[in-house]
């Protein structure tokens, strides 16, 4: 009996010190500055952080991930140190179908992390995907949380104010909801008026607020839109 009993407490301390994986897929996506890249799945272990990626393209056109690559949480960063099914640093053309599949390999990602940034180095124009949710999340805050409570009152309901025949200066105050360090700090609002046609300012976002301002003269009633 006791030749039987210490190959199975072997056995079962072999399975307690075995890396625990626990996988996500089609993990949330809070935030993205590109429609070329996607995660389908993230395996988390105590060795490594496998991220699955699914990569949209115009066919025969390349695409590429540098070795800079990195994961993002919780104020530290994690290196890239695999991939499979591309090279980093390397041109990757896309085939005819327009779609392609690849698995990068990361530092592990401490437990207990609840999303994670998708970092391709820290140039302009890199792929970045923010708020890749590690907890089953799947669907976005509710953005007015973000504002100031002042922004955040439903009007009165009535009569819309009659428009006003006159000049003067106009101030627009924007805040981005979920802006983060590295997606764009610049936006163009657009002004349609009656007098002088369309007109363009730049808003440029503070980066401590996530909030941009522009103030223009203004003649009679406008239409604006910001992109």
């Amino acid at each position: 009996m006791k030749n039987l009993l210490l190959p199975a407490a072997a056995l079962l301390l072999l399975a307690a010190c075995a890396p625990a994986e626990r996988v996500v897929e089609n993990p949330f996506i809070e935030a993205s500055n590109t429609m070329t890249l996607d995660i389908s799945r993230v395996e988390l272990s105590d060795t490594a952080t496998v991220v699955h990626v699914e990569a949209y393209f115009q066919p025969r056109f390349w695409i590429r991930i540098v070795s800079d690559t990195y994961l993002r949480a919780d104020g530290c960063s994690y290196a890239l140190t695999g991939a499979e099914g591309i090279v980093p640093d390397s041109l990757f053309w896309m085939p005819d179908s327009g779609r392609a599949s690849f698995v990068l390999r990361f530092e592990p990602l401490p437990r207990g992390t609840r999303s994670f940034d998708f970092i391709e180095s820290d140039c302009a124009d890199c792929f970045k995907l923010w708020g890749i949710d590690l907890t089953g999340r799947r669907s976005y805050d509710d953005g007015a949380k973000a504002l100031p409570p002042q922004l955040r009152a439903m009007p009165a309901d009535g009569a819309l104010p009659e428009p006003v025949m006159s000049t003067g200066r106009s101030t627009v105050r924007l805040h981005l909801a979920g802006w983060q360090q590295g997606m764009t700090p610049e936006y163009k609002l657009y002004v349609n008026t009656l007098l002088s046609g369309q007109e363009e300012h730049i808003l440029t976002v503070d980066p401590e607020t996530a909030t941009a301002e522009v103030t223009f003269e203004q003649y009679g009633p406008a239409t604006a839109f910001v992109v």
